[in-house]
């Protein structure tokens, strides 16, 4: 029932929504639009976790100094002065080797390895402008009474007023600010960047031209107070299309009637794919994952070499780097392929960790939100939380049993999801479906345990259904109608 639901949905061609801008710095013509990810193992997988340094010849270690910090997240020696974000459009958990990916990331490995780790973390949503938003705030958009539409821009979809980000907290605070987005969503006309003293975008830029552009910025910054800097990566995102000689692995493949290097042609042949043959699904989603992970590779190859010139000028002996992801990628695995579709493990769950040179190498597996990283760094740098916030501060602000949220209005309307440890339930307003998943026997969650009458569902509906109730009272229900399950209590 659940598949052909999905599969039925997915042969509707896409809403027209605001496209990011995207530059082509390869002398290939880019495009702009969402992204896509490998397929491949989704929800909580096992690696081996690597080892060994950076490029910046000082790798951390446990130490045996004094050292500061809350438990967690502990230093050899005082906590890092600066705090450097680098959020990473598009990104899949799956890919490092520490969840079973294949090294694709040698670099960003490595930095992970050394670092404090969250292995167990859901964005709050699948698409930039929501995950970002929410990130940033430490809260769920419904919290402060709205979500952001991915398509149908009229009426108010801006991010309230009395929503505090983490920069605005950080200027009160004395800090000196600094944005370099290159996605279109996170910019000052969608009112999610506020704070930033220096506050600039480049469309699509890739890795290499933002770190330098953001490097000169953090150079001039004043030198008797922290900054704190949020570079966005749009690298992994739709169209891939990284230098020719990443895509080795194309040569000898069969030819396909799209250039997957387009943005228009991938998405037309992405809303093509359930009227194709078997063997034609096969090629185009084997294609577009060797050139989704040629992109990443090549991102991680441009960011090592950046890394060593910002360690030469000194950019990161005191700074706490701080590492997530603004939402994953889909490859079919549940009908659908790029993101802003379900809250599935393969859009919903990221990477996130902390590094600096001093860190002492952590890791914490309990059940983690992107919502609760303004409120851990405001707590670690002894700055008020403010009340706004919901998230929480790790690690004593969560328990096992924690239950976590997330929601978006995006490519299949607005759909809610609950998550209990490895449970979790998904709504979808627009026809009434609910899917039930348990990662810990299914760990994909193509298998649909929704039983109406079942304990399982029953008590996850409970769980969700103050949220839905939430959201139906905030949100204009003309624009976004809700549909509620027939065979479920109301």
């Amino acid at each position: 029932m659940f598949t052909t639901l999905i599969l039925m949905a997915a042969c509707e061609r896409e809403p027209v929504v605001y496209p990011p801008p995207e530059l082509s710095e390869t002398g290939v013509t880019a495009g702009t639009g969402s992204g896509a990810t490998p397929s491949g193992t989704t929800g909580t997988a096992t690696g081996t976790t690597p080892t060994g340094t950076t490029g910046t010849g000082t790798p951390s270690g446990t130490g045996t100094g004094t050292g500061t910090g809350t438990g967690l997240i502990e230093f050899d020696g005082p906590r890092p002065k600066n705090i450097l974000f680098w959020s990473i459009d598009t990104l899949r958990r799956d890919l490092f080797v520490r969840y079973g990916g294949e090294s694709h990331m040698p670099f960003l490995d490595g930095l992970m390895a050394e670092g404090v780790v969250f292995d167990d973390v859901m964005q709050c949503s699948n698409w930039t402008y929501a995950g970002t938003s929410c990130t940033m705030s430490g809260r769920h958009g419904i919290d402060a009474g709205y979500e952001p539409p991915l398509s149908g821009r009229e009426g108010v979809d801006f991010v309230p007023e009395d929503s505090v980000f983490m920069a605005e907290v950080m200027q009160d605070e004395g800090w000196h600010t600094i944005l370099w987005s290159t996605n279109g969503w996170l910019r000052t006309a969608w009112g999610s960047t506020q704070g930033f003293i220096v506050d600039e975008h480049l469309g699509g830029a890739r890795a290499a031209r933002v770190l330098d552009e953001a490097k000169a910025d953090v150079l001039e910054a004043p030198s008797d107070r922290p900054w704190f800097t949020h570079i966005h990566f749009y690298d992994p995102h739709a169209p891939y299309n990284p230098p020719e000689d990443y895509l080795g692995e194309l040569e000898g493949r069969t030819e396909l009637p799209w250039d997957l290097s387009l943005r228009d042609q991938h998405y037309d042949a992405r809303d093509d794919y359930h009227a194709l043959d078997t063997a034609t699904q096969e090629e185009l989603n084997a294609q577009l994952t060797i050139r989704y992970e040629a992109e990443v590779r090549f991102m991680d190859d441009r960011m090592s070499e950046k890394w060593v010139e910002w360690d030469k000028a000194g950019l990161l002996d005191d700074t706490l780097v701080v590492f997530w992801a603004d939402h994953g990628e889909a490859f079919w695995e549940h009908g659908r392929q790029t993101h802003a579709y379900h809250l599935f493990e393969e859009e919903n769950g990221v990477a996130m960790w902390l590094w600096a040179k001093n860190i002492r190498p952590n890791s914490f597996g309990g059940p983690v939100s992107t919502i609760d990283l303004m409120p851990t760094l405001l707590d670690l740098y002894d700055v008020q939380v403010p009340e706004t916030v919901t998230g929480a501060v790790l690690p004593d602000g969560v328990s096992d049993d924690r239950i976590r949220y997330s929601m978006a209005i995006a490519r299949t309307g607005a759909v809610q999801s609950i998550r209990r440890g490895t449970q979790r339930i998904h709504f979808y307003w627009s026809t009434g479906a609910v899917v039930v998943t348990d990662t810990d026997v299914d760990p994909t969650e193509r298998e649909d345990l929704y039983d109406p009458e079942g304990e399982l569902t029953l008590e996850l509906w409970e769980l969700l259904k103050p949220r839905v109730e939430q959201a139906e009272a905030a949100l204009d229900t003309d624009r976004w109608p809700i549909t509620w399950p027939p065979d479920l209590p109301r």
